[in-house]
């Protein structure tokens, strides 16, 4: 799972770059939407967030000093925090950069 999840985090750090040097200003969330898609992804799923946040989310990642802070960044959280909040909200939070969580 920590591979995993280190790709995937990877991945996204790169599609944020690409949308910085493309000046995009915003990113969608889209999750596969089937049987098996959790909760989380369904609550992410169709947001559109905005690349600086997302910019400043990655590079605050990249200078944490420990596992700990670097969770706290970007923390994995139930799906029941997202529920009915702004995506404004979600973005202060730090929870909407993949992976969203394990597995």
């Amino acid at each position: 799972m920590v591979a995993s999840s280190a790709t995937t985090r990877a991945r996204t750090f790169g599609a944020i770059a690409s949308f910085e040097q493309a000046n995009i200003a915003s990113a969608q969330y889209i999750s596969v939407l089937d049987q098996v898609t959790s909760r989380i992804c369904r609550e992410l799923d169709g947001r559109v967030y905005r690349v600086e946040v997302l910019t400043e989310l990655r590079d605050r990642m990249l200078e944490a000093d420990s596992p700990e802070a670097a969770k706290e960044i970007m923390p994995w959280v139930p799906a029941s925090s997202l529920q009915g909040k702004a995506t404004e909200q979600l973005e202060a939070e730090g929870a909407i950069v993949p992976p969203a969580h394990g597995r």
